[in-house]
């Protein structure tokens, strides 16, 4: 499908995704997955200090939203996400999407 890239990895559940980000994964390192809850959707997987981060996507009208951000490709959101924190902590820390997981 259109998700031909190497961080789509597809019908994985969250604990394989967190499993493939622990044994292989440095921090920073990411994979988009489908999402379990909703079908349609899909999840980002990505390796974090302490704790994994998974964050919701839907697809909507052929739309990938994240939070309040829309796009138009999972490639633009991915691109977006390396430059633009995907996630900031409380105590200021941001996080980035940085390499597909290998």
């Amino acid at each position: 499908g259109p998700l031909g890239s190497e961080w789509y990895y597809g019908n994985v559940t969250r604990h394989q995704a967190e499993c493939a980000l622990n044994e292989r994964g440095v921090e920073g390192d990411f994979l988009i997955r489908d999402s379990e809850s909703s079908p349609s959707d899909f999840s980002v997987s990505l390796k974090a200090s302490g704790k994994n981060k998974h964050f919701k996507v839907q697809l909507v009208d052929n739309v990938y939203c994240i939070g309040q951000r829309r796009f138009h490709t999972m490639d633009e959101l991915v691109e977006h996400y390396k430059k633009a924190p995907i996630f900031t902590s409380e105590h200021g820390e941001k996080l980035y999407l940085v390499r597909a997981l290998q």
